[in-house]
């Protein structure tokens, strides 16, 4: 039997994970690491911090699993995105990497947004954000002296790639997704990059070699082999952004299905086979991961990191060292819907869509003397659950025809979390295998291999049955009068957040 690993540089942590040829998971391991916040819309990490994470965690994999290192024949790597880094030729990082929600570059988004053609605005949504590729190139072109002496830029995923393979690499996924990358045109529209003083991105600075998802990159050198416990000459498989991967491994691949990867950030995506075009949610993104068809986007910006926010900056959690999150999370199981008349707007990180304003701001509403740390808890999940009704909303809006709504990820784990999303959606959940985006980079690395003719072929052998998640219709009543109000606080407050 083959063997594949999928490799997940996340937010918080990285993880790997050994599946076997029908998916069922052999071992994994995770090691986290810091994200500074030097101040309000900087987010950075090491680029250090990851590779001696990744080398300790594949190595404890491999060790876990049993197996012989000539049995894992194949391996790919997700990240989070656009997670950008500079680097000499030699792919030694220049400084730190600007992380996925670092928001610096807003005035960098606002100009290419002014100048941008009426076909990139068309596969957008309408919108630049600031955490995409182009705005932070721009910035740390006009703001960072060193831009000059780089030689590639690169995504968080690349780089790990580079560092396996020697092979500098850029992902056409997280193009489309993140740098206006038009599938159509494989491109960019005729002198939308001079126009935006980004004609060195793709001359210069874009490694030269553009692979889909599932694509073979290269084969691991003698000496990384050597450092995370693998055998020389593993195929490298080229991955992408860690949410769709995750959509891989999650099994939405058809018409109908959305998708809802409850990680850091929580992106909705709705996959469709026709080009469905809305000014509130973002894309359509053709080509992303399979051939003809879309996804339409919609992202709560801050999902279980707003959580682990709570628990973290909570006066109590020093009682309960480790136990903190399980405790707080039975004592929020026994609040009634609602918390207690507590509002959560989840805007921590800004807010993408359906409401696009990277500058917003997150607020508790109605707090009162009897409200503790598990009210805040359940407010969050609450909030979070609202802002994903937002966009499901906005797909009915424009027509589309949801058909099962797939749930995964870390806050998938959580039995309250996914039964608030379930009660507060009025939708019937079917939850994937938790850690969806291993599987999904298992899966791209049989598919590099071979060993599947197509994503969706691996999709079909390598995932399993989902458990449901019945949604309770009565909390869904008391919640759909919740979320009523919560429509209405961005509304009042967004001239405050602003001043």
């Amino acid at each position: 039997m083959k063997y594949f690993m999928g490799i997940d540089v996340g937010t918080q942590a990285v993880k790997a994970g050994i599946f076997d040829e029908r998916g069922d998971l052999i071992s994994m391991s995770q090691k986290s690491y810091p994200t500074a916040y030097r101040e309000d819309g900087f987010a950075s990490q090491s680029p250090g911090d990851w590779w001696t994470a990744l080398q300790k965690i594949v190595q404890e994999s491999v060790k876990k699993s049993g197996l012989k290192r000539k049995q894992i024949v194949s391996l790919c790597v997700d990240g989070t995105a656009p997670t950008v880094l500079m680097v000499d030729n030699q792919g030694e990082p220049i400084g730190d990497a600007m992380l996925w929600c670092d928001r610096r570059a807003t005035t960098q988004a606002e100009k290419i947004q002014s100048l941008a053609d009426d076909e990139i605005l068309k596969y957008s949504g309408g919108t630049i954000l600031p955490s995409w590729i182009l705005p932070k190139v721009l910035w740390l072109k006009e703001n960072d002296h060193r831009y000059t002496d780089s030689y590639k830029i690169l995504d968080c995923a690349e780089w790990i790639t580079f560092r396996l393979t020697r092979e500098f690499t850029a992902s056409r996924s997280t193009l489309i997704r993140k740098a206006n990358y038009l599938s159509h045109i494989e491109g960019w529209p005729d002198g939308f990059l001079k126009r935006i003083n980004l004609e060195d991105f793709l001359g210069e600075k874009l490694p030269k070699k553009i692979l889909g998802p599932g694509k073979y990159v290269g084969d691991l050198t003698a000496d990384t082999a050597k450092k995370i416990g693998l055998k020389k000459g593993t195929s490298v498989i080229q991955g992408g952004i860690d949410s769709y991967v995750g959509l891989i491994g999650m099994g939405v691949h058809q018409d109908g299905q959305v998708g809802i990867l409850m990680g850091s950030s929580i992106p909705i995506e709705a996959a469709s086979h026709d080009l469905i075009f809305s000014k509130n949610l973002l894309g359509p993104y053709l080509d992303l991961i399979y051939p003809d068809m879309c996804f339409l986007t919609g992202v709560v910006s801050s999902g279980g990191s707003l959580a682990r926010w709570v628990i973290d900056n909570s006066p109590m959690s020093w009682m309960y060292h480790n136990a903190a999150y399980d405790t707080f999370e039975r004592k929020a199981f026994e609040i009634a819907p609602g918390s207690d008349n507590l509002l959560c707007l989840p805007y921590w990180n800004g807010v993408k869509a359906p409401i696009k304003d990277s500058s917003a701001r997150g607020v508790f509403f109605g707090l009162s003397l009897r409200h503790k740390t598990e009210h805040l808890l359940k407010s969050v999940y609450e909030g979070i659950a609202y802002a994903t009704r937002q966009c499901l909303d906005e797909l009915d809006n424009i027509d589309y025809k949801t058909k099962e709504i797939v749930i995964s990820g870390g806050g998938a784990k959580s039995l309250l979390f996914r039964q608030i999303m379930a009660d507060v959606l009025g939708y019937e959940l079917s939850l994937a295998f938790d850690e969806s985006s291993l599987l999904g980079g298992a899966i791209l690395a049989s598919v590099g291999i071979g060993e599947h003719e197509s994503i969706q072929d691996g999709i079909i052998n390598m995932t399993i049955p989902k458990k449901k998640i019945e949604p309770d219709m009565g909390n869904h009543d008391i919640y759909s009068h919740f979320y009523e109000s919560y429509k209405k606080i961005y509304p009042a407050l967004k001239d405050v957040m602003h001043a």
